[in-house]
This record gives C-alpha cells, structure tokens and sequence, in this order.
C-alpha cells in the first residue's frame, strides 16, 4: 500500500495554474500542519480556486481524515475534519 502511494507521488504530474483557475465547483481542501504538501504550497493553491474553503488542520498525512494506513482509534486529528467536511457538503 505504502509503495502504490509513494509512486502516485513520484509520477505525479502538476496542473497549469490555468487549470487550477478553471474549476468552477466549490473545493475544499484540508492538510495538516505536518502533511506531504506544505502549508504554504496549498495556501497559494487556494488562492488560485475561485470557491475554495482551505482548513489547515494538527497532523499529517492523511490522519486528519482517518486515512487507513495512519488510522489510530481514538486519535484526536479526525475531530477537527469531521465538522469542516460535513458543513462543506451542506453548503
């Protein structure tokens, strides 16, 4: 699982800030303080989306979300996403 992940980002090949402009949908995008990505790389990303909502979460990848390779019952990092995701989707 971890050698799939690892190559998806190793061959992983970036959008034109024109492409990013071009989407029209509402996004959110969430990452963690200690995330792939850093903070300020998805900040300037938000800036170029027209309808984006950026939360900037505690964790890495993927814990906030309950990804299943860093899942850990009881953790703490799920909490802050859970509310910001189902409020999105109720917008």
């Amino acid at each position: 699982m971890y050698e799939k992940c690892a190559n998806r980002m190793l061959n992983f090949e970036e959008f034109s800030d024109e492409e990013i402009m071009a989407i029209m949908v509402p996004v959110l995008l969430i990452n963690g303080e200690d995330d792939v990505a850093t903070t300020e790389h998805v900040v300037e990303m938000s800036k170029l989306i027209p309808a984006c909502l950026l939360e900037i979460v505690p964790g890495g990848h993927g814990a906030y979300i309950g990804e299943i390779t860093t899942l850990n019952p009881g953790a703490q990092e799920q909490t802050f996403s859970i509310p910001v995701i189902e409020k999105f989707l109720a917008d």
